[in-house]
């Protein structure tokens, strides 16, 4: 199972509407089961993204009080992220899902964590390596991200070679 956070939601939506509706990644995501927590859920009404995401095709996860003191309690240096995005790292471990996720933060400590997490362009050479999206879209959204500067140089360039030895 995937689990999405409204950073990933946010700039799937940006790099849909700038490049005038030709990459749309949401119908990658809706062939897969993927899923929110309520604390995502919110943030979704919040940033106005359930006009551009079909909601009602997520799988909605609930934690409990218990659940809750428990992670927190175990992972109290995880305290600096929003709700959210705990909420994220609690069911990745319950579930053993992977999160799609753009924020470097979450990124950073679903590795500690040991936690799979995916940034955009890594989910897309994921995808690339299996089909669902052409090698010319994935350096169409390359491009577009390293015009952006949305990653480092050197990053989008390690992705470019990745992306280069796709069959």
């Amino acid at each position: 199972m995937f689990l999405t956070d409204t950073c990933f939601w946010n700039h799937i939506r940006f790099l849909y509407q700038e490049t005038n509706r030709m990459i749309d990644f949401r119908k990658i995501i809706y062939q897969y089961r993927w899923g929110i927590t309520k604390e995502i859920l919110k943030e979704i009404y919040n940033y106005q993204l359930d006009s551009f995401i079909d909601v009602k095709a997520a799988v909605k996860i609930t934690i409990t009080e218990n659940e809750w003191k428990i992670f927190t309690r175990k992972y109290s240096f995880l305290s600096d992220l929003d709700k959210a995005d705990q909420s994220l790292l609690l069911v990745a471990q319950h579930e053993k899902a992977v999160i799609l996720s753009d924020d470097g933060e979450l990124f950073l400590e679903s590795q500690a964590l040991k936690i799979d997490c995916l940034l955009i362009p890594l989910f897309l050479i994921q995808q690339t390596k299996m089909g669902m999206v052409s090698k010319k879209i994935g350096y169409q959204c390359l491009r577009f991200w390293e015009k952006r500067r949305s990653y480092a140089k050197k990053q989008i360039e390690r992705w470019k070679g990745i992306l280069s030895k796709i069959n």
